[in-house]
């Protein structure tokens, strides 16, 4: 039963350099949308402005015979992998996005959606399938019970909050309430730090022509900010519904899990038990496996915590040496992890299977995702600009019960067979619940900086860099107990030290490690009217994990990503895009062969 591996860094990379380091404490990013146009309806004003894009994403390369092969027990993974060959056309989408800001005097109503049709995703064919199409070859994917972000078309509102400002004497107050986004925004493409107060929609970033405004998703909330003194300022929010990031779904090309997210209900265990009964190995396909009681384990009602997330930041601005914020916030976790419920005595239905008096007719057991609650962010961060214009951020966030995930192999043949670091679980009662997870003590660093390089090749250049580190404190010994790593299979350990593969499946390696880090850097450059009313703006970049494993799939020791983007813009309204990500490298990198191209055009008004 295998983490979904988290497909953040490399689709964040698309979004790599929206917003720079040191130019945001507390706010938005830069828009992707145009300069807009104003509207008075008598005593009200209406802002109003927008973008929309169209554009194609295609796969660069082949499938990685060693990320989808059952040797290496890729098969709950492998889905999106299988469905698309080099060249093939991933997505083909539209996308719009508009936002409207209806004002009086010092209220308002601030309201934006988004809407999305993915032709290649509805009426495309693809080779292998996933499970709610039945893994029918040829046919298209199903999205009819994904979630309303997962869907491959779509329209949704996304904030929608009453506003309004007051004068307190010197000070200034400003009142939301409504579906928003916390203005916790940091400019780092490493996630897992303060800005974790918003959930993200991930399958936004994977379609040709995105956009930040379309990236994150708004909950229902208070909040308020009080800007005490020019340097002083205060805020605090309080969120009365949980909402939860939205990844690629089992079968696109994104996706890092066949059964993970809502609507793919089925984990197929290709064999694994009907190996175990037959007393000989067994092999089936993905199509076989979920057609067979006894060769997948239905999915049971996930858990989602109910809202009640809050947090408080303050932030105080030293002269001639820069910009200090506070932040404490109690959130859930927007990632999800397995849980395995016992649903009968023993590991077969009818439990007098379990000692060979009866014919097995089901497994008794069902599996769920949890969003585990109530975990505390104590964070700081610090801006400020130098002499020479170099901009500086840092950010550091500390969390004392951060869920860490058991590894998936370990969880599922403890669950089916009894061995393991986790083979308890095969004995444990009818109405068990096995939560999936410990927590940790677990700690992030982060350090940014930018700079203007002046005239370069002709054009305006500027450089951008960071580097990130986690910290775990308190994991045991690999050998003893592990977490993460996907794919592979079991490892040996202490209670089973017999492996019987070889290469990296037996190797006492790629699980989560105390200690991970990496870089990112990005080189752009702006030729203003490169051609009359044309502007083109050519980039470069760049990250590399380079040691360890982090909890949340930050840091993947030896993945590398390099992103090649071409943007032009004309007149400051007609957009277009050329884009080439290369991903490579890790040896634990189940994304390693997911490089891609895309093109797109689009208006911003």
């Amino acid at each position: 039963m295998k983490r979904i591996p988290s497909c953040g860094p490399l689709l964040l990379l698309l979004l790599a350099g929206q917003g720079q380091a040191s130019e945001i404490t507390v706010g938005t990013l830069p828009s992707g949308l145009g300069e807009g146009s104003q509207f008075d309806l008598g005593a009200v004003r209406l802002d109003a402005k927008g973008a929309m894009a169209v554009g194609g994403v295609y796969r660069a390369g082949n499938p990685d015979p060693a990320l989808t092969s059952h040797a290496n027990q890729m098969d709950t993974l492998n889905d999106g992998d299988l469905n698309y060959r080099r060249g093939a056309l991933v997505s083909e989408a539209w996308q719009g996005y508009l936002q409207g800001d209806f004002r009086y005097r010092d209220a308002g109503v601030f309201v934006s959606a988004k809407a999305w049709y993915d032709y290649g995703l509805i009426h495309g064919a693809v080779e292998h399938g996933h499970s709610p199409n039945g893994y029918a070859p040829g046919a298209p994917l199903n999205d009819a019970r994904f979630t309303r972000l997962d869907r491959f078309s779509g329209a949704v509102v996304d904030d929608a909050y009453l506003y309004g400002r007051y004068r307190l004497g010197q000070s200034s107050l400003l009142l939301r309430l409504g579906q928003q986004v916390i203005p916790w925004v940091t400019p780092t493409t490493i996630l897992g730090g303060i800005q974790q107060v918003n959930a993200m929609d991930f399958n936004v970033l994977g379609r040709a022509g995105a956009i930040p405004d379309m990236a994150s998703v708004p909950a229902p909330a208070f909040y308020a900010r009080l800007e005490a003194t020019p340097k002083l300022m205060l805020d605090g929010y309080y969120q009365f519904q949980f909402e939860p990031n939205a990844y690629p779904s089992c079968g696109t090309f994104y996706s890092g899990s066949d059964y993970a997210q809502p609507g793919c209900d089925k984990l197929t265990l290709n064999g694994s038990l009907l190996s175990i009964l037959a007393r000989h190995n067994i092999v089936t396909g993905d199509g076989q496996s979920i057609a067979n009681p006894l060769d997948y384990i239905q999915r049971a009602p996930d858990d989602k915590p109910h809202g009640g997330e809050f947090g408080f930041s303050a932030s105080y601005l030293f002269d001639d040496i820069g910009q200090f914020g506070f932040f404490y916030s109690n959130q859930a976790s927007q990632l999800s992890f397995n849980q395995m419920l016992r649903t009968g005595p023993g590991v077969l239905l009818p439990a007098a299977a379990n000692l060979g008096l009866a014919q097995p007719t089901g497994i008794a057991g069902q599996f769920r995702r949890s969003y585990p609650d109530n975990i505390h962010m104590f964070g700081v961060n610090f801006r400020t600009r130098l002499s020479n214009g170099t901009g500086i951020y840092s950010e550091f966030s500390y969390r004392p019960n951060q869920p860490v995930a058991w590894n998936g192999a370990d969880f599922l043949y403890g669950v089916l067979t009894g061995i393991g670091p986790l083979g308890y679980l095969a004995h444990t009662p009818a109405g068990y619940l096995a939560r999936g997870y410990d927590t940790f003590h677990s700690s992030q660093l982060t350090l940014g900086a930018s700079r203007q390089l002046g005239r370069l090749l002709g054009g305006d250049a500027k450089l951008s860099g960071e580097v990130g580190a986690k910290y775990l404190a308190g994991l045991p010994d690999p050998y003893q107990m592990r977490y993460g790593r996907v794919g592979y299979g079991p490892a040996p350990s202490q209670a089973t030290p017999t492996c019987s593969s070889a290469g990296p499946s037996c190797a006492l390696d790629g699980f989560i490690t105390p200690l991970s880090w990496g870089a990112r850097a990005k080189l752009e450059t702006r030729y203003a009217a490169a051609l009359q009313g044309l502007d083109l703006m050519p980039s470069l970049a760049f990250g590399y994990d380079i040691k360890g494993y982090s909890h949340d799939g930050q840091f993947m020791e030896g993945r590398r990503s390099l992103l090649w983007r071409l943007q032009g813009e004309y007149r400051k309204r007609y957009v277009f895009e050329l884009l080439y990500l290369d991903t490579r490298g890790g040896a634990y990198n189940t994304l390693a062969d997911r490089s891609l191209a895309m093109i797109s055009a689009g208006v911003k008004f």
